[in-house]
């Protein structure tokens, strides 16, 4: 029987010299697609670590971030900079950043829109379009704590950010940023994705009453959207990144042929913009903490290229453990599969990490 081979690889970002570490400040985070960074709430007070709103970046913070790509020679794009490069109208700046801003929250008014402004950086604002002007007295469940009026944007905010020429809103749905019962077990999956389980009548929604609860939610945000800005939505924004075929068809005959996804951080662009990867800000980064991040996905990416690439695909993974460690592992029966694996993936590391050229690596043998 053949002897089952398990190799865990670590790269230990930290173990590296001073002067690599130093270079996460100065990376090319954006190698050749575009960067499209996911914000939420953008408030004075927010703890370094910890904080309880585990998507709430300081005012402080997001103000550095906006420096930073400014002094890493990234160029702010819109939604309309986008749409024009994807049909071939126009071409997008070199390293081009887009930022959106998830859930509609007042914060965005207050804090990120002022910044925004000073800045001229253009942005894209999602809103769940149920909770804009939201009833006196009505609170949703928000994670850490109720949100109420006083949380979410009005329109009236939202029209003045749009007449500014910096913001185009998005839709996020008007009513599906919630779970559902998925199975008689009582499961809750993403409304957006999930075929809804009544354990009254112990059966599922059919695919026809699915498909009109996904339609008629996502054609009342965009006629929201439509009647109080004057225009109607050319974005969706999957609630939890959850979407499919089905939904992104839908979207697209409702006039929203972008969507947008949160997994990656670097998207080449081309004349299909469904999926777009995002790269998620949480934990209130400062400025070193965003580029280790940055620099950590492009790693990530590169070697998921060319384990895609590779037999052994099906038995193989990376992932980051923490932002200064990365992990590849791979089983195989053999070791000569491995190495033929291992060294293509060490050579992406190389490029990627440090732009230095592959060589080949020095492997004991016997």
């Amino acid at each position: 029987m053949a002897r089952i081979l398990r190799l865990i690889v670590l790269l230990l970002l930290a173990a590296s010299p001073p002067a690599l570490a130093q270079q996460a400040i100065h990376l090319d985070a954006a190698d050749n697609g575009l960067l499209i960074l996911s914000y939420h709430d953008i408030r004075d007070q927010v703890a370094a670590k910890g904080d309880a709103d585990t998507y709430a970046v300081s005012t402080q913070n997001f103000a550095a971030h906006l420096d930073w790509l400014g002094a890493q020679g990234y160029h702010p794009v819109s939604l309309s900079q986008l749409i024009d490069a994807a049909q071939g109208r126009a071409a997008l700046p070199p390293k081009p950043v887009l930022l959106t801003f998830d859930d509609g929250l007042r914060s965005v008014y207050d804090k990120a829109f002022p910044l925004l402004q000073a800045y001229r950086y253009p942005a894209l604002v999602a809103v769940i379009t149920d909770y804009v002007d939201m009833a006196p007295g009505r609170t949703i469940d928000y994670g850490y704590r109720p949100f109420g009026r006083d949380d979410f944007l009005t329109w009236a905010q939202l029209k003045q950010m749009h007449d500014s020429g910096l913001i185009e809103v998005a839709s996020h749905t008007d009513d599906l940023h919630h779970g559902v019962i998925a199975n008689p077990q009582g499961n809750s999956t993403p409304a957006a994705i999930t075929r809804i389980y009544t354990p009254a009548t112990r059966s599922h929604e059919t695919a026809a009453q699915y498909e009109q609860r996904v339609r008629a939610d996502l054609a009342r945000s965009v006629q929201r959207i439509e009647q109080h800005l004057g225009l109607r939505p050319r974005a969706i924004v999957w609630p939890y990144a959850a979407y499919n075929q089905l939904g992104n068809d839908i979207a697209g005959q409702l006039g929203m042929p972008v969507s947008f996804d949160l997994e990656g951080r670097s998207t080449p662009v081309t004349g299909d913009l469904h999926g777009l990867a995002r790269f998620l800000v949480s934990d209130n980064p400062t400025v070193e903490g965003l580029a280790y991040e940055l620099r950590r996905d492009v790693a990530l990416d590169a070697v998921r290229r060319v384990i895609d690439a590779h037999p052994l695909r099906l038995s193989a993974g990376a992932t980051s453990p923490h932002p200064q460690v990365l992990v590849l592992r791979v089983l195989a029966p053999l070791v000569e599969p491995v190495l033929e694996l291992l060294r293509p993936a060490r050579a992406a590391w190389r490029q990627a990490l440090w732009q230095m050229d592959a060589v080949a690596p020095r492997v004991w043998a016997t």
